[in-house]
């Protein structure tokens, strides 16, 4: 299984664009997954909310020490 991170403003001013992003990611993943994955590995999506800068570098942080993520995407 291959876990990437992603940090999106799924909450607040900017949640609208945030969420229809993430929604296009969540999608892709779907996609990839039903063809077999990567490397014949699924993937799984490690899900943050990011309403402001702050949010986002302290969930990028938690990713990588708490949930051992070593690739993100998003905003």
């Amino acid at each position: 299984m291959w876990r990437i991170g992603t940090i999106y403003p799924l909450t607040g001013p900017l949640a609208k664009n945030g969420i229809k992003n993430f929604d296009s990611v969540k999608i892709a993943t779907q996609m990839i997954n039903d063809a077999g994955g990567v490397l014949g590995k699924k993937v799984v999506l490690v899900s943050a909310d990011a309403p402001d800068p702050q949010a986002a570098a302290s969930e990028a942080n938690r990713l990588i020490t708490n949930e051992k993520i070593t690739t993100i995407i998003g905003t």
